[in-house]
């Protein structure tokens, strides 16, 4: 389920090779993941129709992208590449969000140094070793994930 990404199955469930045929709540956990980026995607979409801004868009596809990471089940920590992309272009359109922009940068680095450990920097390695640390910095993404997608359904005409 949980292919070395920080992400809400990982904040769930650890690192281990859990099905994604284990129920959860009598719910196989691919049918949760679905769900929950299929509800996002709704939102995202219905709200980018009513928006009609070409700056919005990049904002939606960050949140796509993002939410896929997040949410489907099989996620790598590569697959957070796209979300990256579209966060640079929003940083760039908006200097408010130039700070989160960075720490998710950060956080990316952090999910792609988790496992790999090169160069070894014993320090990270003892840190990104603690699941409590890991499941800190998942929760840091989802809360940046949540101030964004509000920041994007409350958005009027100005992008901010």
């Amino acid at each position: 389920m949980v292919a070395n990404a920080f992400n809400f199955w990982a904040l769930l469930f650890g690192f281990d090779n859990r099905p994604e045929t284990s129920l959860f709540w009598g719910v196989p956990l691919f049918a949760w993941g679905r769900g929950l980026f299929l509800i996002f995607m709704v939102l995202i979409l219905l709200k980018l129709l009513k928006l009609k801004k070409e700056k919005g868009v990049f904002l939606a596809a960050f949140l796509m992208t993002f939410a896929a990471f997040l949410f489907l089940p099989k996620m790598h920590e590569r697959y957070f590449y796209p979300a990256l992309a579209f966060g640079a272009v929003i940083a760039g359109f908006n200097k408010k969000w130039y700070g989160l922009f960075w720490v998710i940068s950060v956080i990316h680095f952090l999910n792609l140094y988790h496992f790999w450990w090169l160069p070894k920097i014993p320090l990270l390695i003892a840190l990104l070793s603690n699941l409590l640390v890991i499941k800190g910095i998942i929760m840091i993404s989802l809360l940046i994930f949540i101030y964004f997608l509000f920041k994007f359904l409350n958005l009027k005409k100005n992008f901010d």
